[in-house]
């Protein structure tokens, strides 16, 4: 799903003022610069929440112009339900990008339904992928593990992308 965020040229106001006023301070970081914006607390809010994680790009129209970006940074108050801040980083396309990338387990494994447990031992996997063909998530069928299988890096395979973590890593196993 396509996530475009409309940002403005930040107002001299300092950050709570911002947020008092129902805008949320953020920074476009491109190569060697950074520009000051704001977006709307509320829209922030919506499009973050529709997000697969941070691997998923945002078009960020800046003032007329469209930048395509990543969140890189985000700042939460104490309890976690105000943000703070956010700090995006523009990418041109065609560049390559490292980034995490959650794993997402699908199916029940045969070797649980027999008395096994499943057991997910990762998490996240470092991939290397052109920023416009970059995965959200890497998806992980477990539906024919039996008793003592287990899924390695190495199992895994991705179209546009490299997997730079260890390859003989286990992130499924049942035991």
């Amino acid at each position: 799903m396509a996530i475009t965020l409309k940002l403005e040229k930040r107002e001299d106001k300092k950050g709570r003022q911002l947020l008092n006023s129902g805008k949320t301070p953020c920074v476009i970081l491109t190569k060697g610069k950074s520009e000051s914006f704001q977006v709307d607390s509320i829209d922030l809010r919506k499009a973050l929440l529709s997000m697969e994680g941070k691997t998923q790009s945002i078009t960020l129209d800046a003032d007329g112009t469209e930048v395509v970006a990543y969140v890189k940074e985000l700042q939460r108050n104490a309890l976690g339900d105000v943000i703070l801040h956010v700090d995006f980083f523009a990418v041109a396309a065609g560049r390559e990008l490292i980034l995490n990338v959650p794993v997402i387990v699908t199916g029940t494994a045969v070797g649980v339904a027999s008395g096994g447990k499943l057991k997910k031992r990762g998490y996240e996997l470092k991939v290397s992928a052109d920023s416009t063909k970059f995965p959200e998530s890497v998806v992980i069928d477990v539906t024919n593990l039996n008793v003592g299988d287990k899924i390695k890096v190495k199992d895994i395979e991705l179209s546009d992308a490299r997997i730079l973590d260890n390859s003989e890593r286990a992130l499924v196993a049942v035991a």
